[in-house]
């Protein structure tokens, strides 16, 4: 949903990807490369899952430099 007056003026696009492939490969080696260190991740905002909407906030606010973690408990 897009607020009124919102496709007005410069051009803009909107553009969705979707990964229709498996990429628990892919995954496993970027984990393997942050674990070793060789890959950077710069982590803006960590809390526990139940503060998911909290983390998505900021975010979509533009308020966290880098990624956010969710922690998941392992029970």
């Amino acid at each position: 949903m897009f607020p009124p007056y919102a496709t007005v003026g410069p051009a803009k696009s909107l553009t969705s990807f979707v990964n229709g492939w498996p990429a628990g490969e892919d995954l496993a080696e970027l984990t393997l490369l942050a674990a070793e260190g060789a890959l950077s991740v710069g982590i803006g905002w960590q809390g526990p899952w139940e503060r998911f909407g909290e983390a998505a906030g900021a975010l979509r606010g533009r308020q966290v430099s880098g990624k956010a973690v969710l922690e998941v408990p392992r029970d």
